[in-house]
């Protein structure tokens, strides 16, 4: 019979000092991609509010009718479309939603700032 072979012992494992550099560029990266997303969000809403303003300006038709009464003015009637109505309550939703993940992204990009900034101090 063959015996098996010793088994070795492994050193325990130890922690490793780090300098601090890794970790400082990988929050510096990641803030800025957060920044990013921000900016791009921050944009998006304002081009949303833009859209939801056209498409409900488009929704409203005013229309002259002559006079109920004679010897009276010519009456405005102001329809409303429903689905130019529908699409700007998407939009505005839309923008909320975006408005929502800007602040979010400030919120992290603000505590990766503040991070960062104690690490190196």
């Amino acid at each position: 019979m063959t015996q098996a072979a010793p088994r070795q012992r492994s050193r325990p494992l130890r922690a490793r000092r780090s300098t601090g550099h890794g970790t400082d560029r990988a929050a510096d990266a990641v803030a800025s991609v957060v920044a990013v997303r921000m900016v791009i969000a921050l944009l998006g809403m304002f081009a949303a509010l833009y859209g939801t303003v056209m498409l409900y300006r488009h929704s409203m038709r005013t229309t002259l009718w002559g006079p109920f009464v004679a010897g009276e003015s010519k009456v405005a009637i102001v329809r409303y479309s429903t689905p130019w109505l529908l699409a700007a309550a998407g939009l505005a939703l839309l923008a909320g939603l975006l408005l929502v993940a800007a602040v979010a992204d400030t919120v992290r990009w603000r505590r990766l700032r503040r991070a960062a900034r104690d690490r190196r101090s």
